[in-house]
């Protein structure tokens, strides 16, 4: 197998020196979490308004003709997007009417893999025992070898084509010609079997290093022949397209054109569903998907937050690692006092960022940040009472 296995070790004043210097990470983390959180909620609250506002206001149409009476509006409609572009790859001499044209390329290259394993040993030092191992694989994405810790003998080249996705310039929907920000939504790619008859139109000078695997375009060095493989350096294209596709659209009717609708609170609406969807259907679609962003974010921020506070209380975890138990129980401790203060501080700004906009969503943040105290200081209590009758009953007859 191979790998390379590299062992370091650090002492404790060089630990104690990196813990303190992480105190002031840990502090502009802290600090950054509340206005991330603060953000998100302003952005959760003018989402759902627009998003209400929209769903309140849009109109459903046919696709089959533009009513000229519905001008500026928000409507809703459905049917086949369709294009008479022609979109072409002219390296591998590809060339079809579609609205998406997307070509993927891997490479086969060396892939680094790390595993570590800390010890800590009595004094304070630290351990590291890191293993780097090395495989071969396909990757999209150029991996540069250079960043190894053990680069020679695994060098990968440069990817000779890159991947991309072109669009169609006019895509008509029945009537209308919709944005460019809606044709870029529209999904449901194919892929395209390469064969013999596509590896002809292929230039020449790639033609000889190029044959067809599982339809795919199979590209070798320019030192290799075809056949062999596979090796370092060696790609494989594939070409993926929407030629037509049956979709919904809430959008804005400009003419005869369908382009972003505006809300009173400066957000853009520009919906695309695959398949025939209602409006009321789509507008919820887009509440759900507003609302997942919204608690990662949330989630985002509360981890910034406890990993902050984490990293000032870092140093006190290092000083007791000169007792390794004794680091790692107080380690364990740090975690659950980061959490206690974490989560009712974010909760806290996430409700007042909603009492101004939203009353009784706030108010109900706002009674979750007082339950998550009160029950902070009750757990604190039993434990402090727990702690003062054990020498009692230890010291009674």
């Amino acid at each position: 197998m191979d790998e390379f296995t590299e062992v370091t070790s650090s002492g404790w004043f060089s630990r104690i020196t990196d813990s303190i210097k992480g105190v002031l990470v840990g502090l502009l983390l802290f600090v950054l979490a509340f206005p991330l959180l603060w953000f998100n909620e302003g952005r959760a609250v003018s989402a759902a308004k627009s998003l209400d506002e929209g769903a309140s206001s849009v109109v459903s149409v046919s696709a089959d003709k533009v009513d000229a009476a519905n001008e500026g509006k928000l409507v809703h409609t459905t049917g086949v997007a369709r294009t008479e572009d022609v979109l072409k790859d002219s390296d591998f001499g590809i060339s079809m009417k579609t609205i998406k044209l997307t070509r993927s390329v891997e490479m086969y290259q060396w892939t680094e893999k790390k595993k570590t394993e800390k010890k800590k040993n009595i004094g304070g030092g630290e351990e590291k025992k890191t293993v780097h191992r090395y495989t071969k694989a396909w990757s999209s994405k150029t991996i540069d070898s250079s960043d190894f810790r053990k680069p020679k003998g695994h060098h990968n080249p440069t990817m000779a084509y890159d991947k991309y996705t072109r669009h169609a310039q006019t895509v008509s929907l029945g009537a209308f010609t919709l944005a460019d920000g809606f044709v870029k939504k529209i999904a449901g790619e194919s892929l395209v079997s390469m064969d013999a008859k596509a590896l002809e139109a292929v230039t020449p000078s790639l033609r000889e290093r190029t044959e067809i695997r599982d339809g795919a375009f199979y590209v070798t060095g320019s030192d290799k022949k075809v056949g062999d493989g596979p090796r370092i350096g060696d790609l494989r294209v594939r070409f993926k397209v929407v030629q037509a596709a049956e979709i919904s659209v809430a959008a804005k009717q400009v003419g005869s054109s369908l382009e972003p609708w505006q809300s009173k609170e400066g957000n853009t609406i520009e919906l695309v569903e695959m398949g025939t969807k209602a409006a009321e259907a789509m507008f919820a679609n887009a509440k759900t998907a507003a609302a997942t962003l919204t608690w990662i974010l949330r989630l985002v921020g509360l981890l910034m937050m406890a990993f902050g506070v984490g990293l000032v209380f870092r140093p006190l975890v290092v000083v007791a690692d000169m007792v390794p138990f004794v680091g790692e129980m107080l380690r364990i401790g740090t975690f659950f006092v980061s959490a206690a203060i974490a989560v009712p501080l974010s909760i806290l700004t996430i409700a007042l960022a909603w009492i101004a906009a939203r009353p009784l969503i706030g108010g109900g943040f706002l009674l979750l940040f007082v339950g998550s105290v009160v029950g902070l200081v009750l757990l604190l209590r039993k434990r402090k009472a727990a702690r003062t009758a054990a020498p009692a009953t230890a010291t009674g007859p």
